[in-house]
């Protein structure tokens, strides 16, 4: 950790950026779950979840975040636009490693 010591990526703490973006990607993948049972309107796994504790959760983070001036309205629209770009990749490789452990 000594190599990102005291060094920012896109204007912060390397380790609050990370923070940052799995909260994006969290954020990102509720909003998913919600979207997908709209559209198909039907039951989608993982709605519950996302609609009592997930998008939540996330949005209380980012207001408490956002009030106590640690990041800024336009970071919250970056890290959820890397969320929704990241979350297909994460989920491939989940789906790829579960089935070499099946």
């Amino acid at each position: 950790m000594t190599a990102a010591n005291n060094k920012r990526f896109i204007g912060i703490l390397p380790i609050k950026f990370f923070a940052l973006l799995v909260a994006g990607i969290f954020l990102a993948n509720g909003i998913g779950h919600v979207v997908q049972s709209v559209i198909f309107k039907k039951y989608v796994p993982g709605v519950i979840t996302a609609v009592v504790i997930l998008i939540p959760f996330c949005l209380f983070s980012i207001r408490k975040l956002v009030l106590e001036n640690l990041i800024t309205p336009m970071q919250v629209g970056v890290y959820l636009l890397l969320g929704f770009l990241l979350q297909t990749p994460f989920a491939l490789i989940a789906l790829l490693i579960a089935k070499c452990i099946v």
